[in-house]
């Protein structure tokens, strides 16, 4: 069964132009610390319980190349597995909260299972 999430982490105050690349860099590699590794997988997902695949997509997006505003990072994550999995959300704050020097929000949205 496949079972997919959207991770979004978003900082909380405005981003100057000049630091969209120090920040959105920051934000890749906090989402890769955690999606990218098995720990991170475990540690996140509730129930321990066994993974087949995991695979994630990230994106970190920028609302204008022109004015300091927001910078947003979406991760998609697809967990195939024997039963539906599920994203401990605190957990993903906790870690993303302890690796970033600036303030984020982070939301978590089930896209979806599909029956393998």
């Amino acid at each position: 069964m496949r079972t997919s999430y959207w991770i979004i982490a978003t900082t909380t105050e405005p981003v100057d132009v000049a630091d969209y690349g120090d920040v959105s860099g920051q934000l890749l590699n906090s989402l890769y610390e955690i999606l990218g590794t098995a720990s991170g997988i475990r540690e996140i997902t509730r129930y321990n319980l066994p993974i087949d695949a995991c695979h994630s997509e990230i994106h970190v997006a920028y609302a204008s190349p022109h004015r300091p505003t927001a910078v947003t990072a979406r991760a998609l994550v697809d967990f195939d597995a024997q039963s539906a999995l599920s994203i401990h959300k605190p957990t993903v704050t906790s870690l993303l909260r302890t690796t970033l020097p600036f303030p984020i929000k982070v939301a978590k949205q089930f896209v979806r299972d599909e029956p393998s």
